[in-house]
């Protein structure tokens, strides 16, 4: 029998890392979190672990709105995913900003954290929610990359005005911001490794 791993040993050279922390946030649709993750790994290379579900964060809870504060969970997801992998909460919960009445995704620019809600994307069929909810997670993930909202009308980074706008962009990236999301990612995963190393 083989004697397991310490958690904290590094992983051999040639290891995935995971370069995503995806947390379910209250309860959310375990094969939503696989297909987000799946569709991470091959448009964007971001390998991702999918962890526990957790509560959602009691303290973003806003009483008068009835919603939670989406910055106030990316702050509570910067705390539950620490070191260099980035993390994206998903949630069913209705989420939205001090500014903003809702929110779809929220992310930090050129940050680690992205979280998105599934809470407004109701009234159709359920593979067109499940394309949403890829396409709003990819979105928030490239911002997180610190990719800002592109011009090209075929770009998944064009910045939607409403939910049904987002039918309209494609499932994947124009050539520049594909190349910038590369860039990142690579950097990225050099620094993941690094710091598994350093255990």
């Amino acid at each position: 029998m083989t004697k397991p791993s310490r958690p904290d040993t590094p992983p051999p050279p040639d290891t995935p890392v995971a370069a995503v922390r995806l947390v379910p946030l209250g309860p959310v649709d375990a094969f939503s979190c696989q297909l987000v993750a799946a569709n991470l790994q091959a448009l964007m290379d971001l390998t991702t672990d999918i962890l526990p579900p957790r509560p959602v964060f009691p303290d973003a809870f806003m009483e008068t709105r009835r919603q939670y504060d989406a910055v106030k969970l990316i702050k509570g997801l910067a705390e539950a995913v620490p070191g260099p992998a980035l993390g994206l909460g998903l949630t069913g919960s209705d989420i939205g900003t001090p500014i903003l009445t809702y929110v779809l995704g929220e992310s930090q620019l050129g940050g680690r954290m992205a979280v998105v809600s599934t809470y407004r994307l109701t009234g159709v069929g359920h593979r067109i929610k499940l394309e949403r909810l890829v396409k709003i997670s990819l979105h928030e993930m490239a911002h997180v990359l610190g990719l800002g909202h592109c011009w090209q009308p075929q770009c998944l980074m064009r910045s939607p005005r409403n939910v049904g706008q987002i039918d309209e962009l494609p499932l994947d990236f124009c050539d520049t911001c594909r190349y910038e999301i590369g860039r990142r990612v690579r950097r990225l995963l050099q620094e993941v490794r690094a710091a598994l190393d350093g255990l």
